[in-house]
Formats: C-alpha cells, sequence, structure tokens
C-alpha cells in the first residue's frame, strides 16, 4: 500500500528558523510563519521512499509537511493553510516530534553521540516503534538549547492511521501530539544561519537502523477504541 505526503510551498516567509550572532551569542531570529502557499503531492511507498523524499525536501528552506488533504484538484496554486482547504487524512507515515527530553548522562558531547540520541528518543515511544528503522532529523533547536534531546523522527506503518489513532496512541509518551491535525506544519527544512552563526550540527538528520531488519511500525488492532 502507498501513501502521498502533502507538501506545501511558501510564497513568502521560509519554512525553517532563523538563527544569527549577535555579541556572540546566537539568537534565533524572526520566524513568522508563512501563510501563503503552492500545494503539490509526492507518492511515498515504503520507509526507504519516505527517506529519499524527505532528504531531498529538507534543503529547501521554503517547504513544509501537513498531514492533510486538499480539497481542491492539485497542483494549488496561492492557498492559505487553513481547515476549509484541507480535509483530515489517514496517514501510512507518521512524524514523532520529542522535543523536551533530557540529554542522558554520557551523552552530554551529543555531537559524539547521534545514534544513542536517536535510540533513547525511540526508547520513549510505544514498544511497536521500538527495534524499528526510521528517518530521523534533529530539530532546528538542538544543540542552540542545551540539556535536552529535540528530534523529529518519521516511520513507515502497517496501515494508515488517523489523526485521533495516532493521539491514543502515543498518550503518556514524550511526543507532542498537536502535530496530529489536518493543517499543523510538519518543519522538514533545516534551519538557516546567519550573520556569523554557525550551525552546531551540520549533519543532523539520516535512516536509523535498528538492527532488528524491520522498518515497518506494527499498528495495534484496538487504537480506535482507546
Amino acid at each position: 500500500m502507498s501513501d502521498t505526503l502533502t507538501i506545501l510551498t511558501s510564497l513568502g516567509k521560509p519554512c525553517t528558523k532563523s538563527f544569527q550572532l549577535i555579541n556572540g551569542e546566537v539568537i534565533s531570529g524572526d520566524d513568522k510563519k508563512p501563510f501563503q502557499f503552492n500545494v503539490r503531492e509526492q507518492e511515498i511507498d515504503g520507509l526507504d521512499d519516505l527517506s529519499q523524499a524527505l532528504n531531498a525536501l529538507e534543503t529547501d528552506s521554503q517547504v513544509t509537511i501537513i498531514r492533510g488533504k486538499s480539497v481542491n484538484e492539485l497542483p494549488v496554486l496561492s492557498v492559505r493553510r487553513l481547515n476549509e482547504n484541507f480535509q483530515a487524512e489517514p496517514r501510512q507515515w507518521c512524524l514523532i516530534d520529542i522535543d523536551d527530553l533530557l540529554i542522558p548522562k554520557g551523552l552530554e558531547d551529543f555531537k559524539s553521540h547521534l545514534p544513542e540520541l536517536v535510540e533513547n528518543s525511540i526508547q520513549q515511544l510505544p514498544p511497536e516503534f521500538q527495534n524499528v528503522d526510521c528517518w530521523y532529523q534533529f530539530s532546528s533547536s538542538m544543540g542552540i538549547k542545551h540539556g535536552k534531546i529535540r528530534i523529529h523522527l518519521w516511520f513507515w506503518l502497517s496501515r494508515k492511521v488517523t489523526d485521533v489513532e495516532m493521539k491514543a496512541w502515543l498518550v503518556g509518551s514524550p511526543a507532542d501530539i498537536s502535530l496530529f491535525r489536518a493543517v499543523q506544519m510538519h518543519y522538514i527544512a533545516k534551519p538557516m544561519f546567519n550573520g556569523g552563526a554557525i550551525d552546531p550540527l551540520p549533519h543532523r538528520s539520516g535512516t536509523h537502523r535498528s538492527g532488528a531488519g524491520k522498518d515497518t511500525v506494527n499498528v495495534p488492532d484496538d487504537l480506535s477504541s482507546r
């Protein structure tokens, strides 16, 4: 079974955070959210396909992804990111956003322990996600705000799952469940560093191989009744 990514291209502000160096300190810039987009879809069939798509999209600062599906025939030009323009859509992929997980003792030199930080993040999720490959991307603030793991984990699922089911599945985990809405932006573009600011984590994404040879998360049968 295949699925699609709904890809929005901003016609104005970038779809990522920016940082600049001011008085020797790296400061977040003016990151007002864009509101006008062109819309397209890209077909995805499995984790490897998803990983290739995300690898390409993260290099474009104008691009973001949402779970919803356009109510209008594609391609759509110059549309607002509003519920009236997009409908909720079950997805066979998911992004799990973890933004407030303490870096374990011994891994404070995070640049030298990226695989361990990815694995530690996955271990905080429901058991179905563990020992499964995924595509990861440390978020824009990783390395800027210290002491916490800030990471995006993209998984391929055994079936399409609704927003309501995803929220029920991830209850009790550190995942940000506000992502599971039709028009919520899934940030994918790498952060921008200007005015002398240097990216503390230039290699912030890749495919995580669990070693178990599994690239698909088995979805529980009872999510709709939880």
